[in-house]
């Protein structure tokens, strides 16, 4: 009676090599597809006053996008100067991401449900400013925005960074809403 090792081997290579393609890239954060509001500035900085803890329960400098790095972005892109005088100030007040481990079973039943295992809180507060040639401050704008969503137990790290960048993503979103509609409430005078 002959073996045949070489189909086996040549199905086990095959079924190897499916298993091993790499997880789809992240979602990148970005800007692009909205129309960047022009300002009657003659520059646009961007700063930020917020200090990340690096600690526990903060976490989002573990974010593959850290908020604050998004707000960046979000003004990179939204802000540009149209202007001949004054100078809009962008200031990045909180982009903090806290996270609340959840209660989960640890009994019988813990081995066939899957339950939430943490929760996790974003907030990204926001300041434009209109300034003087002499730094007076003229008019400002401002918004924040929370948003929580709770992850399951047992994701895998590609799992779970997907997860953040989707809430990084939302979280954006609602802060371009707010800051838009606070840049032309408040400052529709600088809004060329």
């Amino acid at each position: 009676m002959k073996i045949r090792i070489f189909p086996l081997l040549a199905v086990l290579a095959i079924a190897g090599g499916c298993a091993s393609e790499p997880p789809p890239p992240l979602p990148q954060v970005t800007f692009d597809h909205l129309t960047p509001m022009r300002l009657d500035v003659i520059a646009v900085d961007t700063q930020s006053s917020y200090a990340p803890p690096y600690a526990p329960p903060n976490v989002d400098h573990r974010f593959p996008v850290p908020p604050e790095e998004a707000m960046r972005r979000w003004a990179a892109h939204r802000l540009k100067s149209a202007g001949l005088s004054d100078t809009g100030r962008f200031t990045i007040l909180r982009a903090s991401v806290v996270e609340e481990r959840l209660p989960t079973d640890t009994g019988l039943l813990d081995r066939v449900k899957i339950e939430q295992a943490a929760r996790y809180t974003i907030t990204l507060e926001g300041q434009l400013e209109i300034l003087s040639a002499s730094g007076r401050r003229l008019k400002s704008a401002s918004a924040r925005v929370s948003q929580t969503r709770s992850l399951r137990e047992g994701l895998t790290a590609e799992e779970r960074d997907r997860a953040w960048t989707d809430l990084t993503k939302a979280a954006m979103r609602d802060f371009d809403t707010s800051m838009s509609e606070a840049i032309n409430k408040f400052l529709s005078g600088w809004v060329t």
